[in-house]
């Protein structure tokens, strides 16, 4: 549970919270208990790690486009935006 959420939330904002209770309310919207990952959900990371189309992103040159990156975002980092840019 507390790896989903941090996958959802910066370390900070966890910090003194009641994680167990965030964690309810999120599986609440997601529709499963953190705890449990179904089969899908690994083969979506795997899916989404093996993802790369960098060498055709020259095919887009000329097309207005905003790159937008959040600092705390554990995902999508702030420096894959600034090598996507």
């Amino acid at each position: 549970r507390r790896a989903f959420l941090e996958m959802l939330f910066p370390s900070s904002r966890l910090k003194g919270m009641n994680t167990a209770q965030l964690a309810a309310e999120v599986g609440a919207m997601v529709g499963r208990d953190l705890s449990e990952s179904p089969p899908i959900l690994m083969k979506q990371l795997r899916a989404v790690a093996r993802h790369d189309h960098s060498a055709r992103l020259s095919e887009l040159g000329g097309i207005p486009t905003l790159v937008i990156s959040a600092e705390k975002d554990p995902i999508a980092r702030v420096s894959h935006g600034r090598t996507l840019a």
